[in-house]
């Protein structure tokens, strides 16, 4: 989903205000360096979600709630403060912001069942696992450029930054940070209880539905190949139904 110049704008500004810290984390089982904490990272979450609903309009869902509370409790950061949405939208598409923020678009959760909800779902809670956002934020950032602009107090730096990589991080995630996902999104859901091929079959229909409409489908769009997606869940599939 892609992200808002004034949605950056602000989560830059959050950044912004904090240091270098060490960060546990639980998917690597390694102490890293990162300048956001998990508390900032909720924080600039919890921001980066109220500028999503002043501009979109979202509610709540039982059905929702009740698979990605169940999901998330499995997942490597089940205590974190987790939030699911509805985002009233014709596009299917699912988003995570840092600290826990999931929204899925109304039409998407018109197509899948259960099963494919919970796997679309720890796909995102497992960008949120691993921190995805927030490395990207860093990375297009970078330590020395934040450090000096935490000392600057010109806005137009900000503006300019924000510019620069607005186009950036509106391209989705890397092919590495994608395929974990679907892996640890996978191994969440079916954790959890449900089938170990929601993903999959959710992205089998997804391609079926591209071959009928007017334009490409933005979830597949912004994410790796989906054959070669669909490929690699095949083999994990196998390995957990052995379980």
């Amino acid at each position: 989903m892609r992200v808002t110049r004034t949605l950056l704008i602000s989560l830059l500004l959050l950044i912004l205000t904090t240091g270098c810290v060490t960060y546990y984390n639980p998917v690597t089982q390694r102490e890293e360096k990162t300048l956001i904490s998990e508390e900032m990272e909720i924080r600039i979450g919890k921001n980066a979600a109220s500028e999503v609903e002043r501009e979109y309009r979202t509610y709540s869902s039982l059905r929702l709630e009740n698979i990605g509370e169940r999901v998330a409790r499995s997942s490597h950061r089940p205590n974190l403060p987790y939030h699911f949405r509805v985002m009233e939208s014709k596009e299917i598409n699912a988003f995570a912001l840092p600290g826990g923020f999931i929204y899925v678009t109304s039409k998407l959760m018109e197509i899948a069942d259960d099963d494919e909800l919970a796997g679309v779902v720890g796909h995102e809670i497992a960008h949120v696992c691993c921190r995805h956002g927030v490395k990207k934020l860093e990375a297009q950032l970078g330590y020395s450029l934040i450090a000096s602009l935490i000392l600057s107090k010109e806005k137009a730096d900000l503006i300019r930054l924000a510019n620069t990589t607005f186009k950036l991080i509106s391209l989705g995630y890397s092919r590495k940070d994608e395929f974990q996902a679907d892996e640890l999104g996978t191994k969440y859901a079916f954790k959890a209880g449900f089938s170990a091929d929601g993903l999959l079959r959710f992205l089998k229909k997804l391609k079926e539905i591209e071959k009928i409409g007017p334009q490409p489908l933005e979830f597949l769009s912004t994410h790796p190949s989906v054959d070669k997606r669909i490929e690699r869940l095949e083999g994990l599939v196998k390995e957990l139904e052995k379980e």
